[in-house]
């Protein structure tokens, strides 16, 4: 047996469970109430450890399936920025994490928090590079080709950013005043929005593949994009009970990506173990 047709871990159902369990944790963060100090499972941002995990797997599987195409291709270079988007997803969670735990013991926030706001900002951008670059060959094959509906939804995102940018200045989330992260926070309607207009260019590709494993992935990425869209609109327009849930939803969507990495890396997989089933099956 060969290295690709060796089980794995990871399956759907296990990645949708680190979805579920970080968006539980993130309400019970946020609805539990203590007067005291709190246990260590639920101070704030303790469901930080689901998003280490959430990006290491991004980090672990683009970096195998990047490894499938030439060196110096596109797709190559694509699934490399998402590895990168990863990586920094790794290391600005686990900065969060460390430094309001640190924070929180000290009364005062850690200067990791800026750093940590800045990887933020440099994952989506490269998050949003890489899927852009995925996009490319398959506009060259005539596929995902907008229509109306599409450049609809497209319009009106692109109509909300600056009504986004205008609540956001007036109605910052952070705790920390810090001009710097601020300045970040503020820029985050322009990803999402990114974030939600990728989602849209992929799912019309999706569609025009009419089923598979890569269509499913893009569908994720679509997903994720709607999740951090609604993540922040709840937060700008309270909606009553469904700002808690969709919040914690938004903060878990990390997790979609990872699913949408690992639906390329299984059709990766699946063609290997095809590939290797002929040569095997041609040589006996």
């Amino acid at each position: 047996m060969n290295e690709r047709s060796r089980p794995s871990p990871l399956t759907p159902a296990l990645l949708w469970a680190g979805f579920l369990l970080t968006a539980a944790w993130t309400l019970a963060v946020r609805m539990t109430l203590f007067t005291g100090p709190r246990p260590f499972f639920v101070r704030p941002f303790a469901f930080g450890a689901g998003l280490v995990a959430a990006n290491a797997v991004i980090l672990w599987l683009s970096l195998r399936v990047g490894q499938d195409f030439p060196a110096g291709s596109a797709l190559r270079r694509a699934w490399r920025l998402m590895a990168w988007a990863g990586a920094l997803g790794v290391v600005r969670y686990g900065a969060i994490w460390s430094s309001i735990l640190r924070g929180q013991a000290a009364g005062q926030p850690s200067p990791m928090m800026v750093g940590a706001q800045m990887a933020g900002l440099v994952s989506v951008i490269l998050l949003l590079a890489a899927l852009v670059m995925m996009r490319s060959p398959f506009a060259r094959l005539g596929l995902g080709r907008l229509r109306w509906p599409d450049w609809i939804a497209i319009g009106a995102l692109i109509a909300m950013v600056p009504v986004l940018f205008l609540l956001r200045a007036n109605a910052p989330v952070t705790p920390y005043r810090l001009p710097l992260l601020l300045a970040v926070q503020r820029f985050d309607p322009v990803l999402i929005a990114g974030c939600a207009i990728a989602g849209i260019l992929l799912l019309r590709v999706s569609r025009d593949l009419e089923g598979g494993s890569l269509a499913v992935s893009f569908r994720y990425v679509m997903l994720f994009g709607v999740a951090r869209l609604l993540a922040l609109v709840v937060v700008l327009f309270p909606i009553g009970p469904m700002t808690a849930p969709l919040t914690a939803a938004g903060l878990a969507s990390d997790w979609l990506i990872a699913i949408a990495v690992f639906y390329r890396w299984r059709l990766m997989r699946e063609a290997g173990e095809m590939a290797w089933e002929y040569e095997t099956g041609s040589s006996s």
